[in-house]
């Protein structure tokens, strides 16, 4: 996928252009050999340019990469695991910024017509996300780190009535 931009701004009564170039491709696998279990594979790539008033052309790169799995067994349960990895570079020549994701899931239907679910899930389970924000203007650059939220864990109970 190719996606150009073209925008105008003013800087000291002066106009000037900004030019934004990215290009990204993508893959996305998934499986059905199964009913049991699904898995869904996504990887996307990126390749951003910005020209502006700055002499300099910016250069930024990002991979996402997400993993999803569905597994239902005995009849009544249900495992969910989601990984997300995405690698951030601003400039080509910084460092990585590089955030891992997992999430887990475990359900199980209760009652007579499987009317009732306990649902357990762990959120940020590597206690790994952070966020850091890069923003460029023609006269500045604004670095904005953002705090880090820990795991959380979640039990909940839902009931359905009525069939519809």
């Amino acid at each position: 996928k190719y996606r150009y931009s073209n925008r105008d701004g003013m800087l000291n009564n002066e106009s000037y252009r900004n030019y934004t170039n990215e290009y990204s491709m993508g893959v996305r696998l998934q499986s059905n050999f199964s009913t049991d279990v699904r898995i869904d594979v996504n990887n996307t790539t990126s390749y951003l340019t910005e020209n502006d008033i700055s002499p300099k052309t910016k250069e930024s790169f990002r991979n996402q990469f997400m993993a999803t799995m569905k597994w239902y067994f005995l009849d009544r349960f249900e495992f969910d695991a989601e990984y997300i990895n995405d690698t951030y570079r601003r400039n080509l020549s910084d460092n990585d910024i590089n955030n891992n994701l997992l999430n887990l899931k475990m359900a199980c239907r209760v009652f007579k017509n499987r009317q009732g679910v306990i649902t357990f899930n762990a959120y940020d389970v590597l206690n790994s996300i952070s966020t850091t924000d890069v923003r460029y203007s023609p006269i500045s650059v604004h670095t904005r780190f953002l705090p880090n939220y820990s795991s959380f864990y979640t039990l909940s109970f839902s009931y359905r009535f009525s069939r519809f």
